[in-house]
């Protein structure tokens, strides 16, 4: 009962973060401290994750897998119409393709299977996704463009999926989970230091 509710509460979390990016995206078009690089390496990552869930018959993955590939293609678009670059994105995005086939065939030849080599590289796969994120909310003079919504929700999904995966005993996804709550942290201390940065001076009361 316990593994059914989280798995259900997980692909709500997973199908819904990235709304709250995409909505301000929409409205604002304001790209400030937002990372293409990850949105591009979001969308092979769930495309990976969609293939492994399959494979090992955990449709909660399969699922959020084939949604979160589709909103991340929506962010990449959204991302093109506020005028960022993609060059370098996609050019990332492609070697961790190649990255993410040899893994599966290396784990393939050694005798452990294509499946569990695609599990290691989706969690340094995770990392490399998310680094470039954490680095632009640091590296940008603003973090106007940045949905602390989003964010909220990556923690969450760090915190359900890494115990989804404690639960079924998969450690992929307890590295996954980890990894999520790791880049929460990175882009909350960016935000913060950002807004309290901006915040005026407090003017004293007694001269």
């Amino acid at each position: 009962m316990l593994v059914t509710v989280v798995s259900v509460t997980a692909c709500v979390a997973a199908c819904s973060f990235l709304v709250p990016q995409l909505v301000r995206l929409v409205r604002t078009k304001d790209a400030a401290g937002v990372s293409a690089t990850m949105a591009g390496i979001g969308a092979l990552s769930c495309i990976a994750w969609m293939f492994y869930g399959l494979a090992v018959d955990v449709w909660p993955l399969a699922l959020t897998g084939g949604l979160g590939a589709c909103e991340y293609l929506g962010f990449c678009a959204l991302l093109r119409r506020s005028r960022r670059p993609l060059g370098r994105a996609t050019a990332v995005t492609a070697v961790g393709a190649v990255l993410l086939i040899g893994s599966m065939a290396l784990a393939e030849a050694a005798g452990r299977g294509m499946w569990s080599g695609l599990a290691a590289a989706l969690d340094a796969a995770v990392v490399a996704q998310y680094l470039p994120a954490v680095l632009a909310a640091h590296r940008s003079p603003s973090t106007s463009g940045i949905a602390a919504g989003t964010w909220a929700m990556v923690g969450l999904n760090g915190a359900l999926w890494g115990m989804y995966g404690f639960l079924i005993g998969d450690v992929a996804l307890i590295g996954y989970g980890l990894a999520l709550g790791a880049a929460t942290v990175g882009v909350a201390t960016a935000f913060v230091q950002d807004r309290w940065a901006r915040q005026p001076e407090h003017v004293p009361l007694i001269p």
